[in-house]
């Protein structure tokens, strides 16, 4: 399975992006058919920072997961837990 962690507006730092990557990577345990491409797309609209993961599942077709919070972290957890 391939992870890509994107930004689109704003800085986002590299361990905010690893933070990201690693709590994705655990998820994929809950997909019986297999996960085969999952993207993370990340920015930061003063006062909002917005998580989003599309995920592509074998014989299931994307998922996708949106989130916003005043803080990156817990953008990234809430979209988590939608997934």
């Amino acid at each position: 399975m391939r992870i890509t962690v994107t930004t689109v507006q704003g800085d986002v730092t590299p361990n905010m992006k690893e933070y990201a990557e690693k709590k994705l990577s655990k998820i994929k345990k809950f997909f019986a058919s297999g996960m085969l491409d999952a993207r993370i797309q990340l920015s930061i609209e003063h006062p909002w920072c917005n998580a989003e993961a599309i995920i592509t599942v074998k014989n299931s077709g994307n998922m996708v997961a949106k989130a916003k919070s005043d803080d990156m972290y817990k953008a990234v957890d809430a979209m988590m837990d939608k997934l």
